[in-house]
């Protein structure tokens, strides 16, 4: 059985619809966002779609918003992050550590899945590429746990070599 941590893909929805809710309440919050986060920052379905909605909204019109976010049927989405947020308006002061958090889950979800392809039969070859595209990305991002990950990545791969009598992975 996988550990519990690869049962679980890291991500905070707080964080997701904070961030939504900041793109649609404030254009320079949406700009910086459009720039800086990307549809896999997201993790929830619905957000992702509502992200993919934004990037196309000039910002004027929240009738034309509303129309795409029906028409791609993600209204309670909507509903949930705009209409009536269950715990209140976001503060456009948080967006920093916001868009950082959901950039860190990102790659906190990439290495997660890196430690599934090991426990699921995955070849140290492909584990190794996956590892060094993560820590590219890690090495772009200014997050406060990188080395978190790349230890946890490590492990993994040490505990797959030790079960495989594999020999050490050339380093990337």
């Amino acid at each position: 059985n996988p550990p519990d941590f690869l049962v679980e893909m890291p991500q905070s929805e707080t964080y997701e619809r904070a961030v939504l809710q900041l793109m649609i309440d404030y254009a320079d919050i949406r700009e910086r966002a459009l720039h800086g986060l990307d549809e896999e920052d997201f993790h929830g379905f619905s957000r992702k779609v509502l992200f993919r909605c934004l990037k196309a909204w000039p910002g004027d019109e929240m009738p034309m918003l509303a129309q795409e976010v029906h028409a791609a049927g993600i209204i309670d989405e909507w509903i949930q992050i705009w209409g009536a947020p269950m715990f209140g308006k976001a503060s456009p002061a948080h967006y920093d550590f916001y868009s950082e958090e959901l950039r860190s889950l990102n790659v906190a979800r990439k290495a997660a899945g890196m430690g599934q392809r090991l426990l699921t039969g995955g070849t140290i070859d492909s584990v190794c590429k996956s590892m060094k595209e993560v820590n590219e990305e890690l090495s772009k991002l200014e997050i406060r746990k990188p080395k978190k990950w790349r230890s946890q990545v490590a492990d993994w791969i040490d505990d797959y070599q030790r079960k495989m009598k594999l020999p050490p992975p050339p380093h990337p």
